[in-house]
């Protein structure tokens, strides 16, 4: 498989997940501050599984920065945050063409 299909591929896939409410309600939740799984599942009402799965996919494209902490329990817990700023979609003859800033 070429590079060229491969970019075509990954840039569709992130399209699709993206477009998904679930893992919009997700980004949203985790703009301005880290949060544990734990804590997006509770916030947005949504059981953890589902959570995990699309945070899985935000990391294997990319789009999620990452951070350790120490409870007061002492167990780590990962925080996520959302490294995308903002997405620019452009549709041009059957292809999509997708723009992410970063912070």
């Amino acid at each position: 498989m070429s590079q060229t299909h491969l970019q075509l591929n990954k840039r569709e896939n992130i399209l699709r997940l993206i477009t998904e409410p679930l893992a919009r309600k997700i980004i949203d939740s985790i703009q301005e501050e880290p949060k544990s799984a734990i804590q997006i599942s509770h916030d947005l009402g949504i059981d953890l599984c589902s959570i995990y799965r699309r945070l899985h996919k935000f990391q294997n494209y990319g789009l999620l920065k990452t951070s350790f902490r120490i409870t007061p329990a002492g167990k780590k817990s990962i925080y996520y945050e959302s490294k995308i700023k903002s997405i620019m979609v452009n549709y041009n003859h059957g292809k999509f063409d997708i723009d992410l800033d970063f912070c």
